[in-house]
């Protein structure tokens, strides 16, 4: 039951823009699993964010609109009487879902004029059969009373590749009055001429949640020249002072750390800036930001191959030409074969979120990926802390 001492949840659907969620409210995926409980959320309507059903940014870029195209002739409540009941039936706000033709096939069908018939099954039937309509375009009145609301806690469910169920009594901003203020359904594939009510056109839709298996369904190119802009004076900047300490005269000086040589102190350093800017990234996509997420952690997987190249191949060869009995030699070895697995993690998520990778390699559960190459990072870190300190100390 929702708890009347606090204010309701509230929808308010940004013009050509995402809908923004406050309040608490249980938010849920097609298969009933809780996605988030966040007290402010903005929900994905155009239908193309590459992380659904949150928004990403893509409707600024896609052209969506979000102005009603229907003229409201058909968002006018019809009566059907039978008895002590009446059928009121609003065909402006149908979703479409089918839950009343599955259960009461002789009430309501499609395919006959008028298309309900209330006396085709008991009242009490008729009455479970309407209470099941997620968009509230079915009430009824029975022996002169309308149809209570549920008495339900606030929740927003995806239909798979349909609309957002709403339940709950979570108020809808702006001049939108849904048929029922308890339950209604928001459209989320930006297709519908009755926006921001579903009204069935999904339904000739691409499969709108397949676009979640594509990981960066997303573009800005004044962000992406931005954040390349900063990665080629990046890597100038490294590329240069890897140069000046690799020196003949600097080689064997010792770094500003300590004992270790200057070039070891500068890759231990540029280690951290590469795990800081990694692990942002995936603050990034957390706070719902995926393009500037994309263009971030291409940057700092191609910056990670570059220190590879540049200076820890040749640190390895170097400490592999010693021999075994070589203090560090095992623990070094154990982090280039970490740092190799996160190295190959993180150049596949590259090619996979910049569209470089053939259908047949891409995969579904990039999200587990992404995690667990970031935890790779971190183990690299780490067990490039511990060669540092074996091989220096």
């Amino acid at each position: 039951m929702t708890d009347t001492k606090t204010a309701p949840p509230r929808i308010n659907p940004i013009p050509n823009g995402p809908y923004k969620v406050t309040g608490k409210v249980d938010l849920r995926d097609p298969d009933g699993w809780q996605v988030t409980q966040e007290e402010e959320i903005y929900l994905c309507r155009c239908g193309r964010s590459g992380d659904k059903p949150f928004c990403d940014g893509t409707h600024k870029h896609n052209k969506f609109a979000s102005k009603r195209q229907s003229d409201g002739s058909r968002d006018v409540p019809k009566n059907y009487a039978a008895g002590d009941l009446v059928i009121h039936d609003n065909r402006g706000v149908c979703a479409r879902t089918g839950y009343c033709t599955k259960h009461a096939k002789n009430v309501f069908d499609p395919q006959h004029e008028p298309w309900i018939k209330p006396d085709g099954a008991s009242p009490g039937k008729v009455m479970n059969a309407i209470k099941l309509c997620p968009s509230g375009a079915l009430s009824y009145t029975h022996g002169g009373i309308m149809q209570l609301p549920e008495e339900r806690e606030p929740r927003i469910t995806m239909q798979r590749n349909g609309p957002y169920l709403v339940e709950g009594g979570v108020v809808l901003e702006g001049d939108f009055a849904p048929q029922s203020r308890e339950h209604y359904a928001l459209c989320r594939c930006g297709a519908s001429k009755n926006k921001p009510f579903c009204d069935g056109s999904h339904r000739d839709e691409p499969a709108m949640d397949k676009v979640d298996n594509d990981p960066m369904n997303v573009y800005d190119p004044v962000l992406k020249l931005k954040v390349y802009g900063v990665a080629a004076l990046l890597f100038g900047l490294t590329a240069g002072a890897v140069e000046w300490a690799s020196a003949p005269e600097l080689a064997v000086s010792r770094g500003f750390f300590g004992a270790a040589p200057l070039l070891a102190d500068i890759n231990l350093l540029l280690q951290l800036v590469l795990l800081g800017g990694l692990t942002f990234g995936a603050a990034l996509a957390r706070r719902g930001s995926i393009a500037a997420h994309k263009y971030n952690q291409t940057l700092w997987v191609m910056f990670n191959a570059l220190l590879v190249a540049l200076i820890m191949l040749p640190s390895l060869g170097e400490v592999t030409g010693q021999g075994a009995a070589t203090k560090g030699y095992w623990i070094a070895w154990l982090h280039a074969v970490a740092g190799g697995v996160a190295v190959g993690g993180g150049i596949y998520l590259l090619l996979l979120m910049n569209r470089l990778l053939p259908e047949n390699l891409s995969i579904t559960w990039w999200k587990t990926l992404m995690r667990v190459v970031l935890a790779s990072y971190w183990l690299v870190a780490l067990l490039g802390l511990g060669s540092y300190y074996a091989l220096y100390s």
